[in-house]
C-alpha cells in the first residue's frame, strides 16, 4: 500500500488529473467505506454468547454492543478487501482472545446450520491470526 506522500509524488509524475483524483481518494476515510447494505448477521452471532473479546492489556474487554459491531466488520469483510476497522482490532486486541472469538464464532455458526448468508464467518480464524506475532502463528 503506498503511503500519502509516495501517491501524491506518484500522481505528480502524471499531471494534474491524476494529482487532483489521488487527493480525493487520499481524501476519503477508510473506517467510512462501508457497503450501501451492511450485512445482517443471523442471530447465532449473538456477541453475549461468545467469548469476550480482551483488550491488548489483558485487563479489560469490549462490551458486547462493541464486539456486535466487530462481527459486523467481519461480515464487511473478505479475504481480498478486508474491512479499514479489522487491521484497528487487530492492533487493539488482544491476539489470544480474538483467536478465541473467531474459533467460538466459527462453531456457533456450524451449531446453527451453517447458513449459506453468513459464510462471512469462513475466514474470520485467517483475518486474526495476523494479529498474533509470526513466532505463535500455526
Amino acid at each position: 500500500m503506498l503511503i500519502p506522500a509516495q501517491a501524491r509524488a506518484t500522481a505528480q509524475e502524471h499531471g494534474r488529473m491524476a494529482q487532483r483524483e489521488i487527493e480525493v481518494l487520499l481524501s476519503v476515510d477508510p473506517l467510512e467505506s462501508v457497503p450501501a447494505k451492511v450485512p445482517v448477521p443471523g442471530d447465532w452471532a449473538d456477541p453475549k454468547a461468545l467469548p469476550p473479546i480482551l483488550l491488548r492489556s489483558r485487563e479489560l474487554a469490549l462490551p458486547p454492543a462493541a464486539a456486535g459491531h466487530v462481527i459486523t466488520m467481519l461480515a464487511m469483510s473478505r479475504r481480498d478487501e478486508v474491512y479499514a476497522g479489522i487491521p484497528v482490532i487487530r492492533e487493539l486486541c488482544d491476539p489470544a482472545s480474538l483467536e478465541e472469538f473467531s474459533r467460538a464464532l466459527i462453531e456457533h455458526w456450524q451449531a446453527a446450520g451453517m447458513p449459506v448468508k453468513d459464510r462471512w464467518v469462513l475466514p474470520v480464524l485467517d483475518l486474526f491470526e495476523q494479529a498474533k506475532p509470526v513466532r505463535e502463528r500455526r
